[in-house]
């Protein structure tokens, strides 16, 4: 327990140390890529304490420093989640199949869209260049979602 408090004092010193405002946190974030409204409420946290013994410990504040942390060591398979999370949503349109293979789609894509953003986390920091990865990714999900729109046009033409 000893050891654990100790830790915990460290990161709360860290945490102190940066000397972050929970504003410049939540811009933090989202100059990250993470939504606004997801941004916010995650800045709600910041006044978040817990007393252990006769320590009070500043818990949210401790965990906000981290997930913005993790947030830019990982922004690539954030984001790479978010868009296996939209595409189990665009399925889950689709008429009469959609609802039924949803689930499946979001188990598949989602878990992929995160390994595949964790690669190009780890190029971008090798290569010191994630705008040339971002550029590719955005060429891709653009030709993902062009090719998408073809075949709900030529599905709905061919139904109407």
């Amino acid at each position: 327990m000893k050891q654990i408090t100790n830790d915990m004092s460290l990161v709360e010193i860290e945490a102190a140390t940066k000397g972050k405002s929970r504003r410049q946190l939540v811009e933090a974030l989202m100059e990250a890529g993470v939504s606004k409204e997801v941004a916010y409420r995650l800045g709600e946290i910041w006044n978040y304490t817990k007393k252990v013994g006769s320590k009070v410990w500043k818990v949210g504040r401790i965990l906000l420093v981290r997930i913005v942390e993790f947030v830019k060591q990982h922004a690539f398979a954030i984001s790479g989640m978010a868009l296996g999370a939209a595409l189990s949503i665009l399925v889950a349109h689709i008429p009469i199949i959609g609802p039924a293979i949803a689930p499946v789609v979001a188990l598949i894509a989602i878990p992929v869209g995160a390994l595949v953003g964790a690669k190009l986390d780890v190029d971008a920091r090798k290569n010191g260049g994630p705008l040339e990865i971002m550029e590719e990714l955005v060429r891709l999900a653009h030709d993902f979602f062009k090719i998408l729109i073809d075949a709900f046009n030529a599905v709905f033409l061919q139904a109407a």
